[in-house]
Formats: structure tokens, sequence, C-alpha cells
């Protein structure tokens, strides 16, 4: 489509002719033959261009980013390879030590999301841990080192409870047993 002669103003968009004049297949711009070269304005193959260098420059900051993940993640295994070499093992026969400072623990915080739970509640007694998981008290089952369930009693009046784990024997009323109880 060639405007020559269209009356009017129609001037080339980029030097300002009116002799050739053809619209950009690309953009619709009125441009000459000198600017259109092989039917693509000026403008179109500079927005063109930049458009590539705009992607090229996303690849390479991708690509850089990834490099730094890879590197954060190889420094931090390392760190923490450092970290184990350096942690002394336990003397041998001191995993039932452990066990029992683990089960204390649990033991008394048990004890004390049974206290939250009273003063929640209205000094009542919680029915069973269970109710306790099921209301938020408690995260996951009480379960204590050697895999045994936590026992639980509660009495409403005179108000008391107690939490008990059996310890390593596994039988509850023996020596070992590792209990929190309030009168």
């Amino acid at each position: 489509m060639y405007t020559e002669r269209i009356p009017g103003f129609a001037i080339c968009a980029r030097c300002g002719t009116n002799r050739g004049l053809a619209a950009c297949h690309r953009c619709g711009l009125l441009v000459c033959r000198e600017c259109r070269g092989d039917g693509e304005c000026i403008f179109c193959h500079r927005e063109q261009r930049v458009v590539e260098a705009r992607r090229r420059q996303r690849e390479r900051l991708r690509l850089v980013a990834h490099r730094a993940g890879v590197a954060a993640c190889i420094a931090a295994a390392t760190l923490a390879a450092v970290g184990a070499a350096l942690i002394p093992d336990p003397p041998a026969g001191d995993g039932q030590a452990h066990a029992m400072i683990v089960a204390r623990g649990q033991v008394s915080f048990v004890a004390d999301a049974v206290a939250r739970y009273w003063s929640a509640h209205g000094d009542t007694c919680p029915a069973s841990l269970t109710q306790m998981r099921l209301e938020g008290f408690l995260a996951s089952p009480p379960i204590d080192p050697w895999g045994e369930p936590l026992l639980y009693g509660c009495v409403d009046s005179p108000r008391s409870f107690v939490v008990l784990s059996k310890g390593p024997d596994r039988l509850a009323g023996t020596a070992d047993d590792l209990s929190v109880a309030t009168p």
C-alpha cells in the first residue's frame, strides 16, 4: 500500500520524507523505502534487538542465580559435615542415659500441656491425651524413646493428675518409671 497519491501530511516516521511511503508489515508505521529496508522498519528492528538483549540478560541472570544456589547448598552441606565431625561420639553405654533425659523432657512437656488445658477449660481434666491432641494442646501422640505411649490419669476433685513413662523395661510400676504428678 503506497501512499504517494493520498493527499495530506503523510511522512516517513523515521526520516520525514513523503516519497515511497508504505506501512511496516509488523507495526503499521509509515516509513519510506530507505528506512524500511527488507520489509521491516528500523523501529521494529531495534525493538526486536532490545527484546533479544533482554532475553539474553534474563538467561545470564538465571544461570548466575542457579550457580549461586548450588554454591550455597555446597557450602551448607560442608558446614554441616564439619559440624557433625566436631561433635564427639557419646561414650559406650550412654545411649540409655540420653533416652532417660528425653523421656523426662517428654513427661514434663505433657504435664505442662495438661496444666494449660486445665487453665483453658475451667479446671476440668482432659478425658485423654488424644483429646488434648485434637484440641491442639499436643502436636503428636506422646510416645517415649522406647516406643511406648505415655500413660495419663486425672482426677477433678481434688485436682490432680499423673503423666508416666514406663521406662526402658516397658513395664509400668517398676523402679525405672518416670512420672510427673500434681497433688
